[in-house]
């Protein structure tokens, strides 16, 4: 007699969206992702016998980032640990570049070798110098692609100061006329400013 054909999943149930055609004897599941990876058994059988298979089914997923690179303000001397991470099937290897450019300790001199360490998904810069300030780049790549995630390192070099150019501690102005206060400190990166008078903030 002709069989009748049954799917099952061990541990879990079909995929939501399975199809089954041809009587049952092929089963689609649309659009597969990682979590459809499993043992799926197709069983056939009649009044006379009844007998099964079973296809171990693995996904193999392209890198995609589940913690992108994010830009990082430093103050200089202080260390960084930059950690970016993606997923896919199978395991993804990284790469870490800065403007394009590949970080591979051969090509760094000896200080900055001692300086930086590369733990996959994990950058660590020790004692942030100005010249690391630069476009940072994080690839992940495995058998299927690569994908890559971009972020900005800004090293704080140098606290507000008016030492170089110190505010002018007075301004004469005629009655009527318009009297223009400048305050430029030195500052890296560009600071925000607030002004007051006699202690009530300005603009407010």
């Amino acid at each position: 007699p002709v069989p009748s054909y049954n799917w099952t999943r061990k541990g879990g149930d079909l995929p939501l969206g399975s199809v089954l055609s041809s009587y049952n004897r092929i089963l689609t599941i649309p659009s597969v992702q990682p979590s459809d990876t499993g043992d799926y058994v197709c069983k056939a059988e009649n009044n006379r016998v009844s007998i099964q298979g079973t296809i171990a089914l693995s996904i193999q997923a392209k890198p995609s980032f589940t913690i992108p690179l994010q830009s990082q303000f430093i103050a200089k001397g202080h260390d960084l640990q930059w950690e970016c991470e993606a997923f896919g099937i199978p395991d993804v290897d990284y790469i870490w570049l800065r403007n394009s450019k590949k970080i591979t300790l051969e090509t760094m001199d000896e200080a900055d070798r001692a300086r930086y360490e590369i733990t996959d998904s994990v950058l660590t810069i020790k004692s942030v110098e100005e010249k690391d300030q630069a476009m940072y780049q994080c690839t992940a790549t495995n058998q299927l692609g690569s994908t890559y995630s971009s972020a900005q390192l800004t090293v704080l070099e140098l606290a507000p100061s008016f030492i170089k150019k110190p505010l002018e501690s007075e301004k004469y102005a005629s009655e009527g006329t318009n009297a223009t206060i400048v305050c430029n400190p030195e500052a890296s990166p560009r600071p925000n400013f607030v002004w007051r008078k006699d202690g009530l903030v300005l603009g407010m």
